[in-house]
């Protein structure tokens, strides 16, 4: 390696490491609230020049099928397909009842997914306790195009992500990571209880139940008390 190539290493290692500096001297709410922000600006502006859909039509089997149970609620027919939970269909009901028009409740629930951002910025936060890697971690998501996709469609991956990603962002860390340990049973039940609701607007987050065991029995330093937190999480 040449001196000049060392010399540029060397400096971009340097701005790297002023920036982080700088970025975890920032307020977290002030970041988080910024991430949001640019993530809600990025969707929109992917769903309003290529996504967002003006007519029933236009939306894939799955969509439609949302959009048709959310009519069933809003004409009183609360007969939900064994498929699906009522979660979902009752946010786009509740949208549509304050404005019944496609493009407005298609920004609704994108303005909801746009929390993913700053939710994966808590929970890198959680585990890191510094500012930098988490928004880092945040910027990627921004930038997924799965998630840009996802983030401006009606699917039920909209509403339910960021209530999965807070349910683990608010999970408080375990023995081996926390400054003060202990069982910390109200933060669990918190995100417990948020998981329940990720579970009912997609079910599909069920199976994070048994991640959720290994995920404590990793942060535990011992099983007995990993038990217990795994059992006021299932509570």
């Amino acid at each position: 390696m040449t001196e000049r190539a060392v010399s540029t290493r060397q400096s971009l290692a340097a701005r790297y490491t002023a920036l982080a500096r700088a970025v975890d001297a920032m307020s977290p709410a002030r970041l988080a609230f910024a991430l949001y922000a640019l993530s809600l600006l990025v969707l929109l502006a992917f769903g309003f020049l290529d996504h967002f859909r003006s007519e029933f039509a236009m939306f894939e089997a799955d969509e439609a099928e949302y959009l048709g149970l959310s009519s069933d609620i809003m004409n009183g027919i609360w007969q939900i397909s064994p498929r699906r939970t009522l979660g979902f269909p009752l946010l786009l009901a509740s949208t549509r009842s304050v404005l019944d028009h496609l493009i407005f409740l298609q920004v609704v629930v994108t303005a909801i997914f746009a929390f993913s951002a700053p939710a994966i910025f808590f929970l890198a936060r959680r585990l890191t306790s510094a500012n930098a890697p988490a928004t880092l971690a945040a910027l990627f998501f921004i930038c997924w195009p799965p998630a840009i996709f996802y983030g401006t469609s009606l699917y039920s991956e909209t509403a339910a992500l960021p209530v999965f990603l807070l349910s683990l962002a608010l999970l408080p860390v375990g023995s081996r990571i926390a400054t003060r340990p202990g069982l910390a049973v109200g933060g669990t039940l918190l995100a417990g209880m948020v998981l329940g609701i990720a579970a009912h607007v997609r079910p599909m987050y069920l199976l994070y139940v048994p991640i959720l065991l290994i995920v404590l029995a990793i942060e535990e330093k011992r099983l007995r008390e990993a038990a217990i937190r795994f059992a006021i999480a299932l509570a």
